[in-house]
């Protein structure tokens, strides 16, 4: 059972809204899931909901909220004094309501006399509250669900929402008391924790399951208690006989506090045995799966005296020390240590002091910001983990880098220089003191970082900076932390640290320093990807850039349709060499289409730069292009001059007033595609250097494709398509060899609000180039749906004459709009335009594609259908329009050679 998946984490709810969406698609399919284990369970026996083959749910699940009054006369600022504000304040008993609510105040208060209260981030609450309880069945816990929506049952009142149910083992008799709770802060923050509390039969009666080991480990109870009111009895004679001596000896105190503990440790054990005797857990649940019971406070009764048994482990063995002082190694052991404590004293007063001054610097400089530094225990905690490496402080610095970096800096340094500060200031300010406190504490500071190791020393500077340039920068602080950066051990570090470098992934890498080996990672790893040729206009080619034996290779990447699969053909476009000389890395170009004696480099510039760019779904119009094969800008003309390829002028329509186009290179002209891995090859090539190696300077700009969020909506109205690139074949004799095209496929969620914006101002989703386009019409409808709609987005990366790479080519809905859009009726049969065969629909989305004639003139959105096959992988999808049966389908074809790094 997963309620905190990676496709819809908890921190995901941050209203009502969304809370609603995440009990609809995780909540309710985790806990009433259907599979081969629940069946084989329920086989086994008819009592109790399996939730997997071992485990049951003990009942149903009760959800509870509590809710606060309206409250009139809000304002606190003189501003506001003249007017009357409303507000729903923070949570506390004064303010708690217990008002019935909802349709014929259908939702009342109850209390819960079994239950105990919750301390979570924003408040604490009482066990009582508004409390429904969910069926048994999840197809009717999923209809409750939806109907508390539609009636209200959380607004803008509830402070605190709670899903509680409880677990049971058979298998090894263990309960299991979750509770998913969910705070509304009124200032409009949220929290949410998961909290389970696990809690054994042995517990909650004598004997347990009756096994022998649990009927051994309750004699060994009764046989500790025996022994502990023997020793009392002791300890009272000895407290009798010499009273006024009895308190100076810190082991007397040791041993009452040892058995005082004990004592209410078993008496709330035995308090336990008879609140569960009573309680009957599981008993009406057997008959009953629709009830529910409360066994919130047996559990953290029994987490109580786990916790209290063990500090008494700790404080037993602590004792046992006092009796191996008598052994000689060991008293001189404890001598050494006594006499050690003269020197660690001063030295842990000078620490927490220290640590103190950081706590409430990070609590007040980012408790507001960072949930770990929200006050001074829980930073200090945090702080703790830094020192000893179990967290990073990077949260800190993205928030202020400069503020953040100068205060993890201090932090490290001083905590690391305590120890030499006290004496080297004892030695200062002695008789013969020559330095001033402010001298000796920067003098400490360097002589602290001289002596750490290269590895711990780049580890803490890599706090601030692991820049390579920036870290050697520290060197100027003193010689000796120059030399330490400039040993082997302390780049090597950072290469595993960062790159996970090995000696097998380097078998076949040129010879690098340690140091140049990190430089060289840390400026071509960053360029791995999927990257388009913007040159190729309005196509597009897609070039793939990956590491290989120590070479930056990019390759563009083709594809053959093979049967109902495509071929991965790559082309060599170019290659970075590097190499090391005097601790500077050299790199050097090589490309099939460089001209002899001609240099070039590799260097990053602005996406405005670029011929012909992609991002988002938006692509600019060329600042300068010279030459090509287009004789003039083909992008972002509104009635241009784009026409048709080479030798297809009679394809122009005869609404169009395009003027011929005489491309000053055959070899870009659409023609054919290819039939033979070898001729696509040999084309690519000599397309490439007709472009890039003639005489016109047209640059190899690249454009990175933006990467997709990696996950699907839980909703299970959303296509089950993985975000990411997609191949298709539009199979048009008019595109020639550019018929095979690549899109990229993601989701983009918007809020009623956000749909609406979009209508005023198409940008996310259907934006066009240069503007001024309007959305579909059938938008105003779905904003009028007032819910938060999941949309399906396909963008070209390698486009047509008709949509170019970088136009939005269709959107989906991923939602029931059946009552509000006009409905044509669904295909259930399209015809593949690959094979031109006839395959069955599984599913289909209502959408919008994209129409536009030659040059992307005229664009305009047309209402269609996203379709997802019947037969072969589940990532195989296209869009039809209403009037056409034929579709081109989409294809997840990215083998093993095009994902590895």
């Amino acid at each position: 059972m997963k309620l905190n998946p990676m496709i819809h984490p908890i921190t995901r709810i941050t209203d009502v809204n969304t809370l609603y969406d995440y009990l609809e698609e995780v909540f309710i399919p985790a806990i009433y899931k259907n599979s081969t284990d629940i069946q084989l369970a329920e086989s086994i026996s008819p009592h109790l909901r399996p939730i997997d083959i071992a485990n049951r749910l003990l009942g149903t699940v009760r959800l509870r909220q509590v809710r606060v009054d309206l409250t009139e006369n809000c304002q606190v600022l003189p501003l506001f004094e003249q007017y009357t504000v409303s507000c729903y304040p923070n949570y506390s008993p004064g303010t708690a309501s217990k008002v019935a609510f909802g349709p014929q105040q259908r939702f009342t208060h109850s209390a819960d006399g079994s239950g105990i209260g919750y301390e979570g981030l924003l408040g604490a609450y009482g066990p009582d509250g508004f409390m429904q309880l969910l069926a048994s069945n999840g197809t009717l816990a999923s209809q409750q669900i939806q109907q508390l929506r539609i009636d209200g049952f959380l607004d803008a009142a509830t402070r605190a929402f709670f899903a509680e149910f409880n677990i049971w083992n058979s298998n090894v008799g263990l309960y299991a008391v979750v509770n998913f709770a969910v705070e509304f802060g009124a200032s409009g923050g949220t929290a949410q924790e998961i909290e389970i509390t696990t809690m054994t039969e042995r517990v909650l009666t004598v004997g347990g399951l009756g096994t022998g080991m649990d009927w051994f480990a309750f004699v060994l109870l009764i046989l500790v208690m025996v022994f502990v009111v023997q020793f009392i009895i002791e300890e009272v004679g000895e407290l009798y006989q010499s009273w006024r001596t009895y308190f100076f000896d810190a082991w007397n105190l040791l041993d009452w506090a040892n058995m005082v503990l004990l004592l209410v440790g078993f008496t709330m054990r035995m308090l336990l045995f008879s609140d569960a005797a009573n309680a009957n857990v599981g008993i009406e649940q057997l008959t009953n799966k629709e009830s529910f019971q409360n066994i919130s406070a047996l559990a953290s009764a029994a987490t109580t005296v786990r916790v209290l048994n063990a500090f008494n482990c700790v404080l037993l063995w602590g004792k046992v020390t006092k009796y191996l002082r008598h052994l000689p190694l060991v008293k001189g052991l404890i001598r050494t240590v006594w006499d050690a404590f003269d020197l660690f004293l001063p030295f842990l007063i000078m620490f927490c002091v220290g640590m103190v001054g950081f706590v409430m610097a990070f609590n007040v400089g980012f408790g507001d910001k960072v949930s770990e530094l929200r006050n001074f225990s829980e930073s200090a905690v945090y702080l703790c983990r830094a020192f000893l490496k179990d967290v990073q402080l990077m949260p800190v610095y993205d928030i202020t880098p400069l503020f953040g970096a100068g205060l993890i800096l201090l932090f490290y340094l001083n905590m690391i220089a305590a120890w030499n500060l006290y004496h080297t200031s004892s030695w200062a300010c002695g008789p013969f003191a020559i330095f001033s406190r402010a001298s000796v504490w920067t003098w400490t500071v360097f002589m602290s970082l001289e002596h750490l190791a290269p590895d711990v020393l780049v580890e803490i500077l890599s706090y601030i900076t692991h820049n390579s340039q920036g870290l050697s920068s520290f060197g100027a602080l003193c010689q000796k932390v120059n030399g330490t950066l400039n040993e082997e051990s302390a780049w090597q570090h950072l290469c595993q640290k960062y790159w996970h470098s090995s000696d097998a992934r380097l078998k076949d890498w040129p010879m690098l320093s340690a140091r140049g080996l990190y430089r060289a990672l840390e400026q071509w790893m960053p360029m791995e990807g999927f990257y388009v040729l913007t040159t190729a206009f309005p196509w597009g080619l897609l070039a793939l850039l990956r590491i290989e034996s120590g070479k930056l290779c990019a390759r563009v990447v083709r594809f053959l349709p093979d049967t109902e699969n495509f071929s991965e053909i790559e082309v060599p476009l170019f290659e970075v060499s590097i190499r090391e000389e005097k601790g500077n890395i050299r790199s050097s170009i090589s490309a099939p289409w460089l001209q002899p004696n001609v240099a070039a480099t590799v260097a990053p510039i602005e996406s405005s730069q670029l011929l012909a760019s992609t991002e988002e779904c938006f692509f600019h119009e060329p600042q300068d292009w010279r030459g090509g094969p287009f004789p003039s800008p083909p992008c972002l003309s509104t009635g241009g001059n784009l026409g048709y390829p080479y030798g297809l002028q009679d394809y122009i329509d005869s609404d169009s007033d395009q003027d011929e186009v005489v491309f000053l290179s055959e070899k870009w002209s659409p023609g054919r595609l290819g039939e033979t891995e070898g001729e696509v090859k040999q084309h690519t090539s000599a397309m490439l250097r007709d472009m890039l190696g003639s005489s016109r300077s047209i640059p190899c700009d690249l454009a990175l494709i933006r990467s997709p969020d990696e996950f699907m909506p839980a909703d299970p109205s959303v296509p089950r398509l993985r975000p990411g690139l997609y191949v298709g074949d539009y199979a048009h004799a008019l595109y020639g060899q550019f018929r095979v095209e690549v899109l990229l496929l993601d989701y983009v969620s918007l809020t009623p609000d956000e749909i609406r914006a979009e209508l005023q101002d198409p940008r996310r989703l259907f934006g066009r180039p240069g503007g001024g386009h309007p959305p579909p019409a059938q938008l105003q409808a779905l904003a009028e749906m007032n819910q938060t709609i999941t949309f399906m987005r396909v963008v070209k990366q390698c486009g047509d004459l008709h949509v170019p790479m970088g136009a939005t080519t269709f959107v989906a809905v991923c939602a029931d709009v059946s009552s509000v859009l006009t409905q044509t009726p669904k295909p259930s049969r399209v015809q593949n335009r690959q094979t031109w065969s006839w395959e069955s629909v599984a599913r289909s989305w209502r959408g919008f594609g994209t129409l536009a004639t030659p040059g992307f003139a005229r664009p305009s959105w047309a209402t269609g259908w996203l379709v997802q096959f019947a037969h072969g992988t589940g990532d195989r999808f296209g869009f039809v329009w209403d009037r056409n049966q034929d579709a081109v389908v989409l294809k997840w074809p990215l083998g093993r050679s095009l994902t590895a790094s």
